[in-house]
């Protein structure tokens, strides 16, 4: 993914996050042998490209207040994090062909590294 010379944040994160999507769908039907319902395609281009606009115009605005740039590698952790649940949800047969190989993770994370809620703590009980 490439930066959008001239365009304000906003803009510039939308479009990153759409073209996320397009990569993911894209990695969805190629892992499906090219063969994926009708249902889905119209589904990803309208509950999801609006879930996805949504999603990162608001994360968008609170990067803007912070000062921090949209970051592609960070984004395209976000569009998966938003859709792939939801395809397993709606469309368990398309996920469960998706390999995991292609699912991004955040700079400087290793693959195969586990990923942990902020929010936890380790407590060994005796």
């Amino acid at each position: 993914m490439r930066r959008i010379p001239h365009a304000r944040p906003v803009e510039q994160a939308e479009v990153l996050a759409i073209t996320a999507l397009d990569e993911l769908v894209a990695n969805v039907i190629a892992s499906n042998r090219l063969c994926v319902p009708q249902p889905f395609l119209d589904w990803v281009s309208t509950e999801v490209t609006h879930l996805v606009e949504q999603q990162t115009r608001r994360w968008a605005r609170l990067q803007t207040h912070t000062g921090a740039a949209a970051d592609p590698a960070a984004i395209r952790h976000m569009v998966h994090t938003w859709v792939m649940p939801r395809i397993a949800q709606r469309f368990g047969e398309l996920a469960a062909a998706q390999p995991s190989a292609l699912a991004p993770r955040p700079a400087g994370r290793p693959a195969g590294a586990r990923s942990r809620p902020v929010n936890t703590i380790d407590v060994t009980l005796p």
